[in-house]
C-alpha cells in the first residue's frame, strides 16, 4: 500500500467526532481524485476515502442529504477502484435502500399538509420539505440506486 503523508498521519489522526466532518468529506474527495488520476494505485487511494466515508456514517447516516452523499462517495469508490468495485457498489446500493426507507417513513407520517424538517448544514436553520419534495427525493434515489444495481450486473458481481 502506498503512504502520503495523509495516509500515514491521517484516519488514525483525526479523531472521530462531528466537528471534523467537512474535514473527512474533503479527504475523501481528494482520495478520490487522486483514485481517478492515477489508476495504477487507485485501489489504494479508494481504499482510504473509504476510510474517511466510514469516519462519516455516524454523523450522516440520519441526514437525507448525507446519505445521498455517502451513497455517491461509495459509486465513485466502485467506479475507480477494480479490487472494490463490487463491495462498493454494494454499499452505494444499501446507503440508498436505507435513504429509500427513511423518506418512505417520513412520506407516510407527513399529511399532505405538514413537512418533513431537515437540519440545515452548518447551522441551526432548517430546510422544509413538503411531500412532494419527498416524493421527488424518492424518485431521484430510485433513479441512482437502478443505476449502481445495473453497474453491479454489469461489472459481473452478481
Amino acid at each position: 500500500m502506498m503512504q502520503s503523508g495523509l495516509e500515514t498521519h491521517g484516519a488514525r489522526r483525526i479523531p472521530t467526532v462531528k466537528s471534523n466532518v467537512e474535514i473527512y468529506k474533503v479527504i475523501c474527495l481528494l482520495y478520490l481524485e487522486r483514485a481517478k488520476a492515477d489508476s495504477g494505485h487507485a485501489d489504494d487511494y479508494v481504499r482510504q476515502a473509504m476510510l474517511y466515508r466510514d469516519k462519516l456514517l455516524p454523523f450522516e447516516s440520519n441526514n437525507v442529504y448525507g446519505l445521498r452523499y455517502l451513497g455517491s462517495l461509495s459509486e465513485t469508490g466502485g467506479d475507480l477502484s477494480e479490487a472494490q468495485r463490487c463491495v462498493q457498489y454494494r454499499n452505494a446500493i444499501k446507503l440508498l435502500e436505507h435513504l429509500t426507507d427513511m423518506l418512505r417513513e417520513q412520506r407516510t407520517v407527513a399529511p399532505k399538509e405538514k413537512a418533513f424538517v431537515v437540519p440545515r448544514k452548518g447551522t441551526a436553520a432548517e430546510y422544509v420539505l413538503t411531500v412532494e419534495d419527498i416524493d421527488a427525493m424518492l424518485e431521484r434515489t430510485r433513479g441512482a440506486a437502478t443505476q449502481v444495481q445495473e453497474k453491479l450486473q454489469k461489472s459481473g458481481c452478481g
